[in-house]
């Protein structure tokens, strides 16, 4: 799950929808997912293997698709960085490729 998906799961919760325009301005569509059905024990993820997350925070960054985890940290020398599966390696410690 991820900070963006607060907002559609506080909308579908409050029974509303995201508007597509505000003031005559086309708004960009929400990135997140709801949380509902997790919330309510029908689904373990409000993902599928074929969506994607993507972020950057202070130079770090990583790109996550289903078990797998691509991630780049801005001069770490304790943080591995490459491609991970955090399914099979939820701490992150084995790392299959290594970025130069």
């Amino acid at each position: 799950m991820h900070v963006a998906d607060l907002m559609p799961t506080f909308l579908e919760l409050g029974g509303t929808t995201y508007p597509k325009t505000l003031e005559g301005q086309e708004l960009l569509p929400l990135m997140g997912k709801s949380w509902t059905q997790v919330l309510a024990g029908q689904a373990e993820s409000p993902r599928t293997d074929k969506d994607y997350l993507a972020w950057e925070i202070f130079g770090n960054r990583a790109l996550r698709q289903g078990d797998w985890k691509i991630r780049w940290e801005y001069k770490s020398i304790a943080s591995p960085t490459g491609t991970l599966n955090v399914a099979t390696d939820p701490s992150e410690r084995r790392i299959w490729l290594r970025s130069a």
